[in-house]
């Protein structure tokens, strides 16, 4: 057993000094390869790769509106990295996460306006004195509420979705789910890509469409039938306090800027195809107005949605109250947008007043720390 054993560490190379210490290193480094140097970067190019070169989503307008308000999912783990002393993912890790799974939701639904927006401003002659400069999207700020804890190595889903819009500001929320607990009952952008797949293969090699016939579909699955999104059907329950499955929930909020010029949200959507034609067509913001802060909605987000505190209304927001057929007219879009601004209102409240409890000088300190 032991000459086995010897010839074993040989054949390995394990007996080399300083190889089984190697070894454990790279061992160590896949275990944790998310919090490797410049992996955050790679997973954020590889969407905005993904969604803008390589897999440019087509939005139909018929089917749009709620495309808009569906979920995106992205899945990962909690490394041994990301954890704290308590054996947990760190509160401050969640916000890379959430910076991968919004790149993949608004490069997908966003993409294709922003690239529209900027053909026609440059044929336009609009905004003549941003000439020269790309539409942009920037990231405006970032609320994150942590409910219950994530073991190492645990998995999880990030449900990603549109909340609402208003003159300046798109809002997005984000949930952080148990895995395997809440399912979709489709992916939209996926079907739609493997229906295009499937057409481009049955020009190419047309002999291979009767035996997909005789399978019901490609591969033995109706993708065709599965095509045309069926909004989920709301249900007259309201909803409970707290969502079992909600690790931590977030907002944040997006401007759409070419130079200083502010774009509506309501424009990019629409050259997007996931809006119906606007009864009012939205305008340039000035730069002046730009700087200023969004106004919350009138209606309060607890006379909205029925619910009486904001862990509910966090709740009550993991899918879009999306009731109907599926080809939603512009009175069905802005009903669902002041819902979700009810719940956005909340955070620009929070801006002012956090912004407003800054005293700065004129007042004693603790002290000052370096890390």
């Amino acid at each position: 057993m032991g000459l086995s054993l010897v010839r074993l560490k040989r054949s390995l190379g394990l007996s080399t000094p300083g190889v089984p210490w190697r070894l454990l290193a790279i061992i160590f480094a896949l275990l944790n390869l998310k919090n490797l140097p410049f992996v955050w970067h790679i997973r954020l190019f590889s969407a905005l790769l993904q969604h803008i070169l390589l897999r440019p989503p087509n939005h139909a307008p018929l089917t749009a509106p709620p495309r808009l308000f569906a979920p995106l999912i992205t899945t990962s783990r909690s490394p041994l990295l990301e954890c704290d002393y308590n054996l947990h993912k760190s509160n401050s890790t969640y916000f890379s996460d959430l910076d991968i799974a919004r790149a993949h939701l608004v490069t997908s639904l966003c993409a294709p306006g922003m690239a529209r927006v900027q053909k026609q401003m440059r044929a336009t002659g609009e905004g003549e004195e941003e000439a020269g400069k790309f539409v942009v999207v920037m990231l405006g700020g970032v609320h994150c509420s942590f409910r219950r804890e994530i073991k190492p190595y645990e998995g999880y889903d990030i449900w990603t979705r549109v909340l609402g819009w208003d003159r300046k500001w798109l809002y997005v929320m984000s949930h952080f789910v148990k895995k395997g607990v809440v399912e979709p009952k489709g992916y939209l952008l996926q079907q739609q890509q493997q229906e295009q797949q499937r057409q481009r293969q049955q020009r190419q090699q047309p002999w291979r469409e009767g035996k997909r016939s005789d399978h019901g579909g490609d591969n033995g699955h109706n993708i065709t039938a599965a095509t045309t999104p069926t909004p989920p059907s709301s249900s007259s329950s309201p909803s409970p306090p707290q969502h079992p499955a909600i690790f931590a929930s977030s907002i944040a909020k997006y401007v759409f800027k070419k130079g200083r010029r502010t774009i509506p949200p309501s424009r990019i959507l629409e050259a997007a195809n996931l809006l119906p034609p606007s009864p009012t067509p939205p305008a340039l913001v000035p730069p002046s107005s730009a700087e200023q802060p969004p106004t919350p909605t009138p209606t309060s987000a607890a006379g909205i949605l029925g619910v009486e505190n904001a862990a509910s209304l966090v709740d009550a927001a993991l899918t879009a109250n999306a009731a109907g057929d599926g080809v939603w007219d512009w009175a069905k879009v802005e009903e669902e947008r002041v819902r979700g601004m009810g719940i956005a209102g909340l955070m620009a409240g929070l801006d002012e007043g956090l912004g407003a409890g800054f005293r700065g000088d004129g007042e004693e300190a603790l002290g000052r720390y370096g890390w």
